[in-house]
C-alpha cells in the first residue's frame, strides 16, 4: 500500500493505479486501495489542468496577452468541469483556481481591460478570501480605473490578511500612497478646473 502512495508521490501513476488495482484483487473491500485508485485519477487530473496553465503562463510570458487570456478562459472552464473525489484535489483545484483567475487578470490589465481584470479578482477572493495576490492586483486594477477609494480601501485590506507577508503589506502601503498622491493631483485639478471662470 505504501508503494502505492509512493508511486504517486513520484507521479508514476500507472505504476501506482496497477498495484493499487493488485491489492483490490486480493482484497475486494481494502479501502486504502480504493481511495490510492481515487488518488491517482485526481492527480492525473490535476496533472492535466497543469499544463493548461503552464501553456497560458508561456503565452502570458511571450507578451501574447490575448491568446494567453483566451487559454486562461479555457484552463478555468476545464477546472470547473473537473472531477475531483479527494478533499485534498478539491483544494487544490481551489488554488489553481485562484492561481488562473490572477493571471487572467494580469492578462487584461496588459491588454488595458482593467474592468475584466477588476471582475476576475473578485471572484478569485470569493475562492480564497485571504489571496493576497489577488487583493493587490484589485488594488491596482481599481487605481487604473481611476477609482481611487477602492484602490485605497483593497490596498488596506491586505495588512489585515491572514498569510500577508511583510513584502506584500509594504507594497500595498506603496501603491495605498501612490494612490492619495493620485487622488490629490486629480482633486486639485478638479477644484482649479471649477476655480476658473466660464468663457463666452
Amino acid at each position: 500500500m505504501r508503494c502505492g502512495t509512493a508511486l504517486i508521490e513520484l507521479t508514476l501513476l500507472d505504476e501506482a493505479k496497477h498495484r493499487f488495482k493488485a491489492v483490490l484483487a486480493v482484497e475486494k473491500d481494502n479501502a486504502q486501495a480504493r481511495s490510492g485508485i481515487l488518488k491517482v485519477e485526481d492527480a492525473r487530473m490535476l496533472e492535466l489542468l497543469e499544463e493548461l496553465k503552464t501553456k497560458a503562463n508561456v503565452l502570458y510570458k511571450d507578451g501574447s496577452y490575448s491568446t494567453a487570456t483566451t487559454s486562461y478562459g479555457k484552463a478555468l472552464k476545464a477546472v470547473e468541469k473537473a472531477k475531483l473525489h479527494l478533499k485534498s484535489s478539491r483544494t487544490a483545484k481551489d488554488a489553481l483556481t485562484v492561481t488562473l483567475l490572477n493571471n487572467r487578470a494580469a492578462c487584461y490589465m496588459a491588454s488595458e481591460k482593467s474592468e475584466a481584470a477588476v471582475k476576475d479578482c473578485q471572484e478569485a477572493l470569493k475562492v480564497d478570501e485571504n489571496s493576497v495576490k489577488s487583493q493587490l492586483r484589485l488594488s491596482k486594477a481599481y487605481l487604473r480605473l481611476g477609482l481611487f477609494t477602492e484602490a485605497a480601501d483593497a490596498a488596506d485590506l491586505v495588512s489585515e490578511m491572514e498569510g500577508a507577508a511583510d513584502k506584500d503589506i509594504r507594497i500595498a502601503l506603496l501603491e495605498k500612497k501612490k494612490m492619495k498622491t493620485l487622488l490629490e493631483q486629480w482633486e486639485k485639478g478638479v477644484s482649479n478646473i471649477e476655480d476658473e471662470p466660464s468663457k463666452p
